[in-house]
């Protein structure tokens, strides 16, 4: 029971392009284009924020791929040419990118290994510009401390909450 509000605002008062300025959601396997992998991060922006992409290929640690993103190195999946955690990584710089300030995960680190996947989520989740929602069947205890709220489903039920104030 309740209402939802994103900045005190009614979500159901909302237009569906105003809510998903807001909003975005990374899942376990994103979907990447064929193109550039700085198209995938921008969405095909061409006014995008040439400091601000190269704040986020830092910040998600893509610095392994960082020149094929500036350069414009395309992407085709078939060739397997960047690694599951680098998919992640990209569909998560989508959303810094375009300014998300709530973000739905579903599994949105898995691939990425512990301490890349740790500094990431401890990045995201000291942001004070943004809300975490995290569906995580793992998570270390490094990074556990950093929620606000926990809460542990187990077959399909609410069996525990740790952080409510």
């Amino acid at each position: 029971k309740g209402d939802i509000n994103i900045n005190g605002r009614r979500i159901d008062g909302m237009s569906e392009s105003e809510f998903y300025k807001n909003v975005g959601f990374a899942m376990q396997t994103p979907f990447i284009f064929n193109d550039t992998l700085k198209n995938n991060i921008t969405l095909f922006n061409e006014d995008y924020d040439a400091i601000a992409l190269k704040e986020v290929v830092d910040r998600l640690d893509l610095n392994r791929i960082e020149d094929d993103i500036i350069n414009g190195k395309m992407y085709v999946d078939a060739e397997n040419n960047i690694s599951g955690g680098e998919k992640q990584k990209i569909n998560l710089a989508r959303l810094l990118m375009e300014n998300k300030k709530i973000l739905f995960l579903d599994e949105a680190t898995s691939a990425i290994d512990l301490k890349s996947s740790n500094k990431i989520m401890g990045e995201l989740l000291h942001d004070k510009e943004l809300t975490i929602v995290s569906i995580e069947h793992k998570v270390s205890d490094e990074i556990e401390k950093m929620y606000d709220v926990i809460l542990e489903l187990k077959d399909g039920k609410l069996c525990e909450v740790q952080g409510i104030y």
